[in-house]
């Protein structure tokens, strides 16, 4: 029993991975290799899988996060051994060099100084005249470009903001026709009960007004309800994430 104890632990773990490459684990235990870090767009999450770098994504919701997260903590480098030496030996002495006498003397030293420039009248004083030199000015930095970003598309070429944009209009119909559905219903159930005219031919027109406006609402009702369910499985079809019709 130890040995299949270890067994299903050892089968638990993600395995250790590749170099420069990210695990991903789920919550069911299965792992997903990505070439680096992914990033977490709305509910999801978006990478680039390991080899080969296609681009894909899936639910935040279904990410083990301190799971993933312990799969790619970065192990301690193992440190080298050094080499002991058989013998320290003390650093050599550098040995002194004598001073030598000047020969020459300070003015003829300018001059000679002067002469090598063809400035007159150089020397120590035309330099403590002169303006000084310019420091070299630090190297500025390189501009560091930002990293390059991927849109995903369905299989038609168009992305996240079109299908938000179609679903947008889809339900807005929907709530609408939900909406006169509604009012239809509570006037006519209130015209229904009116004591004032119950009973009479006017009453009976009206009702009948009122639920011919109730039954109009319930198709509209059904015919969005018809073309949620059709945006939905043009989403299917075109490769479109789930996602992006919430």
């Amino acid at each position: 029993m130890a040995w299949l104890l270890a067994l299903l632990l050892a089968a638990a773990e993600p395995a250790a991975p590749p170099p420069g490459g990210y695990a991903v684990v789920r919550k069911d235990g299965s792992v997903t290799w990505l070439l680096e870090a992914p990033v977490q767009k709305g509910t999801s999450w978006v990478g680039k899988l390991s080899p080969g770098g296609q681009l894909v994504s899936f639910p935040a919701a279904e990410v083990d996060v301190e799971r993933t997260r312990e799969a790619n903590r970065k192990a301690p480098a193992t440190p080298t051994p050094g080499v002991v030496p058989f013998e320290k030996k003390a650093p050599r002495k550098p040995t002194p060099t004598p001073a030598k006498k000047l020969r020459k003397s300070r003015e003829e030293a300018e001059k000679a100084l002067s002469a090598l420039s063809g400035e007159p009248g150089g020397g120590a004083a035309s330099q403590k005249s002169g303006p000084r030199p310019q420091e070299p000015s630090l190297r500025e930095a390189a501009p560091v470009e930002p990293p390059e970003t991927f849109e995903p598309t369905d299989r038609n070429g168009r992305g996240e903001e079109w299908w938000r944009d179609r679903a947008e209009r889809v339900r807005q119909r929907l709530r609408e026709a939900e909406r006169e559905l509604a009012d239809a219903q509570v006037a006519a159930a209130s015209w229904d009960r009116n004591p004032e005219v119950w009973g009479t031919e006017y009453w009976a027109m009206e009702l009948s007004r009122l639920r011919t406006r109730v039954e109009k609402a319930r198709i509209q009702v059904d015919e969005a309800r018809r073309r949620r369910s059709d945006l939905e499985e043009d989403a299917r079809k075109a490769g479109a994430w789930p996602g992006w019709l919430r």
